[in-house]
């Protein structure tokens, strides 16, 4: 039997099926939150606020490793960064809180083809390693490049300090390959 189309002010079977399916679900979230300690609450509350603020990154932000030149023989070196532009500051704030990590929040320069101030939440170095670890297991699209920022953190051991010694050549080859890995992932 074929099921006719509802007319208007009639509601369809399968919306009505769906509608309860959902008020079941929602249901079922508010008593399982209600009936949590306030422990588990809160950790169910810091989850939703990082996958929120994956989401945000997913498609705002940018991962991404710097090469930069410094000193008088040109040497070269290697920084994992994460940013986000938005003209909306308080966005920037929440994000950053709810990340967790240290981070500064710039204005950027106005031109005269912006109507409004934009700012850059900047995340660098260990605290956009860690930033972009609590965020990975929320990304989708960008998830390759936070796999390629933890290969190179990992790999490249970056966080290892040599003081005045230059950093091994193989060392340098590791984090000059994954740089160019993320310069093909964009």
């Amino acid at each position: 039997m074929i099921a006719s189309l509802p007319r208007k002010g009639q509601v369809s079977f399968w919306e009505s099926t769906y509608t309860l399916c959902i008020y079941g679900v929602i249901m079922n979230l508010a008593t399982n939150v209600c009936s949590t300690s306030s422990k588990q609450s809160s950790d169910l509350n810091a989850q939703l606020e990082i996958a929120w603020a994956a989401g945000f990154i997913d498609g705002e932000g940018c991962i991404h490793i710097i090469r930069q030149r410094y000193g008088k023989n040109n040497k070269v070196s290697y920084r994992l960064r994460m940013h986000i532009a938005q003209n909306n500051y308080e966005v920037l704030e929440t994000l950053r809180a709810y990340i967790g990590e240290h981070a500064n929040i710039i204005p950027i320069k106005r031109t005269h083809s912006v109507n409004k101030q934009v700012y850059t939440l900047n995340y660098d170095g260990v605290h956009a390693y860690k930033a972009i670890m609590k965020l990975k297991p929320f990304l989708i699209r960008k998830q390759c490049e936070a796999q390629a920022a933890n290969d190179f953190w990992i790999e490249g051991r970056v966080e290892e300090r040599t003081g005045r010694k230059a950093v091994a050549p193989e060392l340098m080859e590791i984090r000059r390959r994954w740089y160019k890995k993320m310069q093909k992932l964009k």
